[in-house]
């Protein structure tokens, strides 16, 4: 009897054990499923930001758990080189990888990923940049030139929301600090070598930088002699465009680009372009301005001068401040068309006729800078600009750095209208007067065939009138 009590407690260890045995078999095989499972359904997701936290434009990462993060292309941030006591030029800051919330550097073939992170972008640290004050404006402007586009002003003061420190015309500035930029819009008023800054709320510490974005961008022509206008067998010839020589004996800046949208806003406070609307793969803001009259483009160009602490072109009434000239005719006036131009000053100006043809030819001979035809990927015309304009640069430059000569807007001149003749001249301004008031035009546009966006293809417009064809380039004599 004792036995047999034994045998069955002994078998019914063994049960017991089986038992178990199969709980931790099941255990084990439910945990290898419920692994499986987590990693084919569960995942998680990666952000990108950089060294302060804000977010990137770069897309999310979806991870699986377990998973790898796709090294996303590198991006960049900026830094400041000197270029004179207060003002450094724009550079670009190396990047030196990325890390994780912990602070550990992220390697991209071994790390893994097993929850929501975020990763950080890290840039090498740039040697310091010297807090000099920088309280003479024209003198720093002076050192601004084509390239490269930005630079920025070193500030001697705290600048809070609404105090007026500095004088000018309206503008947009991107402002620097803490890792971040923001962007504010103030207007000037008064007169002095420092300008208003007005923002919503916050106070710009000492030391802030003012980022300047110079987009007139300018390339410097030398003078030369060139035969103007258009032999008598080219197509598309207008008998306005009679073949003479003409002789530029003083070196110029013209503008690389016609001016654009953004630099337009940044001066007048306003964009009145009818092509505003963003285009795949484009900036919108990058596109030529259009709807300006020549009227407009005076006052642009001396306010822009006046910013830049250069002697203002245009004259009114014995005045270069626009402020004093009154609001924009929208009808042809006497005084805006007696408007007077000194040639000498070192301001922005619009090109003469001679100036725009001799730049714009680069030393060719043909109807078009490419030569005798021009081709979709020349110029923005009838045949592909789909009756619009286009971002300034995306086509090729002629010989001499120079984008959108043929297409894309009309660009008005300093010169009032008039056949040409056959003589010879030097340094031509254009006729004292036009007989129906009427302003010259070149380039042609965005709605125009080919035979009319030639090199020495002229055309005219009411100075007072706005078309959403006509835009402008700008001068600056090299004195």
């Amino acid at each position: 009897m004792e036995n047999e009590t034994q045998d069955k407690r002994a078998r019914s260890g063994v049960r017991i054990c089986l038992w178990i045995g199969l709980l931790i078999v099941a255990g084990a095989l439910g945990w290898v499923v419920y692994e499986l499972l987590c990693t084919t359904y569960i995942s998680f997701t990666v952000n990108f930001a950089d060294s302060g936290g804000t977010a990137l434009s770069i897309p999310p990462q979806i991870i699986q758990k377990g998973g790898k993060v796709v090294q996303p292309k590198d991006p960049t941030t900026e830094i400041f080189v000197p270029v004179k006591p207060g003002l450094y030029r724009d550079a670009q800051q190396p990047f030196a990888g990325w890390r994780d919330d912990t602070g550990n550097t992220w390697d991209f073939i071994n790390d893994t990923v097993h929850k929501d992170l975020t990763l950080f972008a890290v840039w090498a640290v740039p040697a310091p940049i010297p807090e000099v004050p920088a309280n003479d404006i024209a003198s720093a402007f002076a050192h601004i030139n084509a390239k490269p586009d930005r630079y920025i002003l070193a500030l001697s003061e705290d600048i809070s929301a609404g105090t007026q420190v500095l004088s000018a015309e309206r503008v947009s500035l991107r402002i620097l600090g803490l890792g971040k930029t923001r962007t504010i819009t103030y207007t000037g008023s008064g007169s002095g070598t420092l300008f208003s800054i007005r923002e919503n709320s916050g106070t710009l510490a000492i030391g802030t930088h003012i980022l300047l974005q110079n987009l007139a961008a300018m390339q410097q022509i030398t003078a030369g002699t060139f035969v103007m206008g258009s032999p008598s067998a080219e197509k598309g010839r207008r008998n306005d465009e009679k073949q003479h020589t003409v002789r530029l004996t003083k070196n110029f800046y013209l503008g690389k680009y016609p001016v654009t949208q953004e630099l337009y806003r940044f001066v007048m406070g306003a964009n009145p372009s009818r092509f505003q609307q963003p285009l795949a793969g484009e900036r919108a803001e990058r596109r030529p301005v259009d709807t300006v009259c020549f009227y407009d483009t005076l006052v642009f160009c001396n306010l822009l001068s006046r910013f830049e602490g250069l002697t203002p072109v245009y004259r009114m009434s014995g005045s270069a401040n626009p402020e004093d000239w009154g609001n924009i005719p929208a009808n042809s006036n006497g005084a805006w068309n007696d408007v007077a131009m000194d040639i000498h000053a070192n301001g922005y100006r619009l090109p003469t006729e001679a100036e725009w043809e001799f730049a714009c030819r680069a030393g060719t001979k043909t109807a078009y800078n490419t030569g005798a035809a021009i081709s979709n990927n020349a110029g923005w015309y009838a045949a592909n600009s789909k009756n619009m304009t286009h971002e300034t640069g995306l086509k090729p430059a002629n010989a001499w750095g120079l984008y959108d000569t043929h297409g894309n807007v009309y660009e008005w001149c300093w010169d009032w209208w008039a056949p040409f003749t056959d003589k010879e001249e030097t340094d031509p301004a254009g006729p004292p007067s036009s007989p129906k008031n009427r302003r010259a035009m070149r380039s042609a546009a965005w709605q125009s065939p080919a035979t009319v966006i030639r090199s020495a293809y002229r055309d005219y417009g009411d100075p007072w009138h706005k078309c959403h064809a006509d835009g402008f380039r700008l001068v600056r004599s090299a004195l």
